[in-house]
């Protein structure tokens, strides 16, 4: 194999891809089904709109596609799936926050945060997925079939 294409094969086995997160089987956009979905907070029930295209475009068209890949898959995920859920929220239950700054200044404890997170990524489709490298992907479907973890 010669440098350019260790360069190349390096390069592909670090973008990220979506995965299922139960079996690591690779998923394809198409398998992404956008679900409305609802989370509590506060002791109030708040629902999500499905994750339409124009939610799309206006996320794309603020951070890019790669961008807004790598922070829904960052550790601090849950600043840009605040940002989604609040795109999303129905208009009756952004009476209860006029901006996203109060949104999130609710969003106080981390199981809120959580739950919020389950809801956008369910509206997104992302209920399943998980954000991982092809090498990290090859590596945890060897490890479902196996049972034995690669250290």
């Amino acid at each position: 194999m010669t440098e350019e294409e260790k360069l190349k094969k390096e390069e592909e086995e670090s973008q990220l891809i979506i995965a299922d997160k139960n079996t690591g089987e690779k998923l394809d956009i198409t398998d992404l089904i956008p679900e409305e979905a609802e989370f509590n907070l506060n002791g109030k029930t708040y629902r999500l709109s499905r994750y339409s295209l124009q939610a799309k475009t206006h996320f794309i068209g603020k951070y890019g596609a790669k961008e807004l890949l790598m922070q829904m898959a960052s550790e601090s995920s849950e600043i840009i799936y605040s940002e989604i859920a609040y795109y999303l929220l129905e208009n009756e239950n952004k009476k209860d926050f006029p901006t996203l700054e109060d949104f999130r200044l609710a969003l106080i404890n981390p199981q809120d945060q959580m739950d919020m997170i389950a809801a956008g990524t369910k509206a997104m489709g992302h209920a399943r997925i998980k954000f991982m490298t092809e090498k990290e992907r090859i590596a945890f479907e060897k490890e479902k079939k196996t049972g034995i973890k690669k250290k």
